[in-house]
């Protein structure tokens, strides 16, 4: 009997690691999916916005009708004040900003995963420019609990090591 332990052993090993890397690549594949239904939700935000402030108007924020645009986000009244409105998806947070600028009032819009490294691990930032960026989210980011409030906009966007790249137009 003590002869099938070996091969038994050696197969239940095999298998065990079997499922452990279907449940990584599982997991992987989602975290993946998530980020990329967040770029096109940050995509079709600042898409949104531009022609918000393409008026001359100042951006009404992640509230209201234009929140009402995009009917899986959700409002966060609770985080936000009169400069900045947050709402998220159940995935991402997202927040937009009031921003002054050269031209006259404008706005910065960010993304980042709930949950880091379980909703998503890259994180957005997109303004009047109309360039999309994404990030490493090297802090780590995560909702509100790690890396909360963020900068607004972060100041190391354009450094090339700060793991910022801008999204070809393609994507936009």
């Amino acid at each position: 009997m003590t002869r099938l332990h070996g091969p038994v052993l050696f197969l239940l090993l095999l298998l065990l690691l079997g499922v452990v890397r279907a449940v990584a690549g599982a997991q992987a594949n989602g975290l993946v999916e998530r980020e990329a239904q967040a770029r096109e939700t940050v995509e079709a935000l600042l898409a949104a916005s531009l022609q918000a402030v393409g008026a001359g108007h100042a951006h009404p924020g992640l509230r209201g009708d234009f929140l009402a645009r995009f009917p899986s986000l959700q409002p966060r009244p609770e985080l936000g004040n009169e400069a900045i409105s947050y709402a998220d998806d159940g995935e991402y947070l997202y927040a937009l900003a009031a921003a002054s600028t050269a031209t006259g009032q404008g706005f910065i819009l960010r993304a980042w995963p709930l949950r880091f490294g379980h909703t998503g691990d890259v994180e957005f930032e997109g303004a009047e420019d109309g360039v999309l960026w994404e990030g490493m989210n090297c802090v780590g980011r995560s909702g509100t609990d790690v890396g909360f409030p963020p900068l607004f906009p972060d100041p190391d966007l354009d450094r090339a090591t700060a793991g910022w790249t801008p999204l070809p137009a393609a994507h936009r």
